[in-house]
């Protein structure tokens, strides 16, 4: 048997090797005797070829598992081992495991005859969509439960799956036995680059208050926590008041790393800047202020301001 696992989700296609070889020793091998390792990237090729002849100890079949061997620049070693494992070669006394970090590789005839196998799988990073789905099943396999608004937010701010999986674990610490928040999640994440604020802010500059007023009432539908709202409209009128007189030649990678945010928000709020004058920017700036001093001194309902914030932003 031969079984590619390759992928930049490490988290996960680590997770799926070790779930194999775990189910190995426990059908096969419960001596851990007939399990072996090899890290490809330094290893020889007579080093390679021995593991791979040698044969099972008091057992019917050994696991080898190769590490990053399809990146080597040793076409020799390569088209040789694709020929012998097409003819069927080890197949009566191992299962071979081949582990890579990437999700493709050119040209490479083994990788092309290895992914066609039946238990051959890609762990390619995950799109948003699936990582939402990840951070609730993580919760759940923790007896945990989550919001659909805090899973979002999550999901959109951190693509990595290692990093997700620390933060999943630290907002359960946060939370306890509470159903998780996006407050609870929000200390463990930089704000996510979520386009409806920038739709948000073009429909205010437009004068549009239907539309800024939807794009609100769509973020409470998704259980977007108000101060957390004002939190990314704060920053993001601050953004433009920050690059308002900025050159239109200026690199995009420049002002974002002077100002310490992604080069995405600058490219999308560049086109925003100027659709403001400063004195516009400066009093919805100091608006926003007024009403954060309110949510904090007053038991004013915080979605009526923000809704009263569009009115008079928009007139």
């Amino acid at each position: 048997m031969y079984i590619l696992i390759n992928g930049e989700d490490t988290f996960r296609s680590r997770a799926h090797l070790q779930k194999m070889i775990a189910s190995f020793k426990e059908k096969r091998d419960p001596q851990g005797l007939n399990v072996s390792i090899l890290d490809c990237a330094k290893a020889k090729p007579e080093d390679i070829w021995e593991q791979l002849g040698t044969v099972p100890f008091l057992a019917e079949k050994r696991m080898v598992v190769l590490k990053e061997l399809l990146g080597r620049k040793d076409d020799e070693l390569l088209d040789a081992l694709r020929e012998k494992l097409e003819a069927g070669a080890f197949a009566e006394t191992a299962v071979i495991v081949f582990f890579e970090t990437t999700s493709e590789f050119k040209k490479n005839k083994l990788f092309d005859f290895l992914k066609k196998q039946p238990y051959s799988t890609a762990f390619p990073l995950m799109k948003e969509f699936e990582r939402e789905v990840w951070v609730k099943r993580a919760i759940q396999a923790r007896n945990g439960s989550i919001t659909t608004g805090a899973a979002r937010t999550l999901a959109a701010a951190v693509e990595e799956t290692w990093q997700l999986e620390q933060v999943v674990e630290q907002a359960c610490a946060l939370a306890g036995a509470e159903e998780i928040q996006r407050a609870h999640v929000e200390p463990f994440v930089e704000p996510p680059l979520d386009d409806n604020i920038f739709n948000f802010t073009d429909a205010l500059a437009a004068g549009n208050t239907r539309r800024a007023l939807e794009l609100l009432r769509d973020q409470r539908r998704a259980d977007a926590n108000e101060f957390y709202l004002l939190t990314m409209i704060t920053r993001q009128f601050r953004i433009l008041m920050q690059i308002h007189d900025r050159a239109s030649g200026d690199a995009q990678g420049d002002i974002a790393k002077e100002l310490g945010v992604h080069p995405y928000v600058i490219q999308k709020s560049l086109p925003l800047a100027k659709r403001y004058s400063f004195a516009q920017l400066k009093t919805i700036y100091d608006n926003l202020f007024k009403i954060e001093t309110l949510l904090k001194t007053t038991a004013t309902p915080a979605d009526a301001l923000l809704d009263q914030f569009v009115v008079t932003s928009t007139q």
